[in-house]
């Protein structure tokens, strides 16, 4: 498959470091202590009111003013998050494809504002038409994902077909990876928070507006 991962540097701005300063150790506890499910997003509804107002933090301002100068305007904002856990150990996630509203996401711009460089991504080249894949009810919400458990289903599907190097490292990457296929996470033990922006736009678009800006 073509590569559906493209790293590019991003760092955040004064003004958005200092809203991280001020929320993200509430944000972080009420998550470990609150959320139903090891990772996910943290404002579950886009209208909600807490989503609301993040999308008018400085974060969520910047992250959209970069995406526009590479022509990305149907895009939204969110903040994911990933548990810690006592096992500090490397494991996969969940497979599954992003479909909120129940349409598959074409990608997503994640950068990351807590954690460490050890995480990275595998993606199978098959999308939701694929026998493997069904609709899921989850504690968040309905999913399209593999069934049973991240063991089973790296068993049922085989290796992946392509596999990052380490993802997004704070105030120097960001990475656009695609959503529409199946694909997980790879992270040890340690809590995970990223800046994660849905982008409603073709993959060979994104890849080919990326690279243009990279090679300008």
């Amino acid at each position: 498959m073509d590569s559906p991962h493209i790293s590019v540097n991003f760092k955040f701005n004064d003004e958005s470091l200092q809203w991280l300063q001020e929320n993200l150790a509430e944000i972080i506890s009420d998550f470990e202590r609150d959320f139903p499910e090891e990772g996910g997003p943290i404002h579950r509804h886009s209208q909600s009111n807490s989503s609301m107002k993040f999308q008018l933090s400085p974060l969520a301002i910047q992250i959209r003013k970069f995406l526009r100068k590479l022509n990305f305007t149907n895009v939204h904002v969110q903040l994911f998050g990933y548990k810690s856990n006592d096992k500090k150990i490397c494991k996969i996630e969940n497979i599954h494809i992003d479909n909120p509203g129940l349409i598959p996401l074409p990608a997503r711009f994640n950068v990351l504002i807590e954690g460490n460089d050890n995480s990275r991504m595998h993606w199978w080249d098959i999308d939701m038409n694929h026998k493997f894949i069904h609709k899921t009810n989850t504690p968040i919400g309905t999913r399209w994902q593999i069934p049973g458990s991240p063991a089973l289903q790296v068993k049922l599907l085989g290796p992946p077909d392509y596999s990052s190097g380490p993802l997004s490292v704070i105030q120097q990457t960001g990475d656009f990876v695609k959503t529409d296929v199946a694909h997980c996470i790879e992270r040890d033990g340690e809590k995970r928070f990223i800046i994660s922006t849905q982008i409603h736009h073709p993959w060979k678009e994104i890849t080919e507006k990326v690279q243009k800006w990279k090679n300008q």
